[in-house]
């Protein structure tokens, strides 16, 4: 009987763990489609570099042409060759968006990028953050976690920016910029969701007995 028990909740919790990413709280997205950069002197790379530092300074500058939600921030239009569409972007290749607000006027359109033109993405929520955690991205990103900023506006090509901070579950912001042609990447290695109340109580409460079953078993 105990070795049934211990075996039900074992499974309830490997239950939990595979539905965990299902049953976590979801990041708000907004996009900001064809944003106009002027061309200065270096071709654009300072006002695009400004054009980030005002969303993240002071967003109401701009009007989002859309909203969304998503459980993960792995965005990249490589997973599907030659696609640089914004739907494609942001599901990456898998069922990766949660919701859509008037992003399906714009899901086929090819993402806004060129020499004067960016389109700009923030994201905000709630993550648990491990202690070293990266981002490859494309083009400029500023990102805030908790009250440390980290500000890499400057457009690049695709690079991995590393960072260190210490472990927990964080508010964080990012503000990300694609410019200048694609393709478009912007995924995150050790940034993982945080589950729901009912998740977490469901998964302290298969502890707690299996904690109760070990302990009348070794009495």
């Amino acid at each position: 009987m105990k070795k049934t028990l211990l075996t039900a909740l074992a499974t309830g919790l490997l239950m939990v763990g595979m539905n965990g990413m299902a049953s976590a709280n979801p990041y708000q997205g907004f996009l900001y489609d064809s944003i106009s950069i002027p061309l200065g002197g270096d071709s654009g790379f300072s006002e695009a570099k400004a054009a980030l530092e005002t969303l993240y300074t002071n967003p109401s500058s701009y009007t989002p042409s859309a909203t969304f939600t998503v459980i993960s921030i792995n965005f990249d239009t490589d997973y599907v060759s030659g696609a640089n569409t914004y739907q494609q972007f942001l599901q990456g290749g898998a069922t990766n968006i949660n919701g859509l607000s008037s992003l399906s006027a714009l899901s086929s359109n090819n993402i806004s990028t060129g020499a004067n033109v960016a389109a700009l993405f923030k994201i905000t929520g709630q993550a648990y953050f491990s202690s070293s955690f990266s981002i490859l991205h494309d083009d400029g990103l500023i990102l805030q976690v908790g009250s440390t900023t980290w500000d890499l506006s400057t457009p690049t090509a695709d690079e991995v920016s590393n960072f260190t901070i210490a472990a927990g579950v964080y508010n964080f912001t990012i503000d990300y910029e694609s410019w200048n042609g694609n393709p478009e990447a912007l995924t995150t290695t050790g940034i993982n969701p945080v589950p729901e109340p009912a998740t977490m109580l469901l998964f302290g409460t298969g502890i707690a007995g299996l904690a109760g079953i070990a302990r009348r078993k070794s009495s």
